[in-house]
């Protein structure tokens, strides 16, 4: 019999856009860059094709010029600030091993305990694990934690007869039994604990092998590829009562303490409860994101966080080229 073991998922990752990572590098670039200088720099992260795309975006909104060297305008230096957060002023090195493997993770990055919390590898590779395997986050960056979440995981859904259905208690140290359990979901011939959970986290983010710096930058090329992929091609906005259909929607809820309007996955859930156009959550957001590009609905951003329940924050986070907004807008306060 075929069992439902849990198994890692990339889409579980959230979406970086390639204007993110291009606008942060330029906004702490110590001299000028050239077009080609730039994506030979970005290599690593984002294709050339991408980084033209996110150059061409800038130009065409006044945030940089380009002749010999990039520019940034005050309008694109402006807009590096806010996409740099609480890293304006940083090194890249710090960008690219923090700031934007959270991101991916759906963690806020400028947040004081969260970015203390995981600078540790150690940290950052179990809420990778932890995310890819859909485990709950409330103890991701404990690797006995998200692994022994794992172990249950599996048991119960291979032998729910002996285990029950929980709650479980949890496990403080793994062992040998562990061990070759989470080796086996992993896929890898480990001798150690340690071994277990690199390949766990290889297998999470769709690698064979790597050590901490292959895992962020991986998780940096999930993001953008994530975003490139939901943007490549997206279908024009043909308002088929949708937008209306939103505003009834939104008008009858409330997120507080906020005023005149409503968190996306909130009016995602009420939505879907009604209308059988929902979808799934992320065509949700875009079909939002184009409606506000088309001006028949108003989309609004987040601007105190620590307001807004973290898993209500994270749902309704939707990407909107280097913006971020949380919510639909019924009356502008």
């Amino acid at each position: 019999m075929t069992k439902n073991l849990p198994r890692p998922d990339i889409s579980r990752f959230l979406p970086i856009s390639a204007e993110v990572v291009t606008l942060s590098y330029l906004g702490l670039a110590r001299r000028p860059l050239s077009p080609s200088t730039l994506k030979s720099r970005l290599s690593a992260f984002v294709g050339p094709e991408s980084v033209d795309a996110a150059l061409a975006s800038f130009v065409a909104d006044g945030r940089t010029a380009i002749e010999k060297t990039i520019t940034l305008t005050k309008m694109g230096r402006d807009e590096a600030k806010r996409v740099l957060g609480r890293d304006a002023g940083e090194d890249w090195e710090k960008v690219w091993k923090l700031r934007l493997p959270l991101m991916a993770l759906g963690l806020n990055p400028d947040e004081p305990n969260t970015r203390r919390k995981f600078a540790k590898a150690d940290a950052l590779t179990a809420a990778t694990i932890a995310v890819s395997f859909a485990l709950p986050t409330d103890n991701m960056a404990s690797k006995n934690a998200v692994c022994g979440e794992l172990i249950w995981r599996i048991l119960k859904e291979a032998l729910p007869e002996v285990v029950g259905k929980g709650p479980f208690p949890a496990i403080d140290k793994l062992g040998t039994v562990e061990q070759v359990v989470l080796a086996g979901v992993a896929n890898v011939r480990a001798r150690t604990i340690k071994e277990v959970v690199s390949g766990l986290s290889a297998a999470a983010v769709g690698l064979k092998n790597g050590d901490a710096d292959g895992l962020r930058r991986q998780l940096i090329r999930i993001g953008v590829q994530r975003a490139t992929r939901d943007t490549k091609s997206p279908s024009p906005f043909a308002d088929d009562g949708f937008a209306a259909r939103i505003k009834e929607v939104a008008g009858s809820l409330s997120t507080p303490p906020f005023q005149g309007r409503v968190a996306i996955a909130q009016v995602y859930d009420a939505y879907g409860k009604v209308h059988p156009d929902a979808g799934s959550l992320a065509s949700f957001k875009e079909r939002l994101v184009r409606a506000a590009k088309a001006r028949v609905l108003d989309l609004g951003r987040l601007d105190l966080p620590e307001r807004m329940d973290r898993d209500l924050r994270l749902r309704s986070a939707a990407q909107w080229g280097t913006d971020e907004v949380h919510f639909v807008v019924t009356a502008w306060k």
